[in-house]
């Protein structure tokens, strides 16, 4: 399975009164593995003006903490099973010293118009180039 690594650095701004990264963080984090996938799958900005990506699920499992200037590797992949109405990215955050793992988690999204209209399947033209991703061209 193809996966994109994100390499980052816990700020102080993420952190929360007790030092430690804020929980909500991940998410964000999350989102950077992914919009980093898209983009090595030829999906860039160009793709945003005409369709939206809508969260309808996120699900993160906390394995252990982190803080301000910690290292971390985010992994992020996307489920190859049916990428014809639903795109699901998988995520694993783990610190870059002592390779620690830091959480996992996954995000399931539909698409839409600009205008806000669900589309029942995913354009053609996305999934020939997330297919084109999975199989590592």
């Amino acid at each position: 399975m193809r996966k994109t690594v994100v390499e980052l650095e816990v700020y102080f701004s993420d952190c929360d009164p007790t030092g430690f990264a804020h929980s909500s963080k991940h998410f964000q984090w999350f989102e950077q593995g992914r919009i980093t996938l898209l983009k090595e799958a030829n999906i860039d900005s160009s793709f945003v003006s005409d369709y939206h990506f809508m969260t309808i699920d996120s699900y993160c499992k906390y394995k252990s903490s982190v803080r301000f200037g910690d290292k971390l590797i985010i992994e992020a992949t996307i489920n190859e099973k049916d990428i014809s109405r639903i795109l699901e990215f998988n995520y694993k955050i783990t610190k870059k010293l002592g390779k620690k793992l830091v959480a996992t988690g996954n995000t399931r999204h539909v698409l839409t118009t600009i205008n806000g209209q669900l589309l029942q399947r995913i354009p053609v033209s996305i999934r020939e180039k997330l297919n084109l991703y999975i199989e590592g061209e």
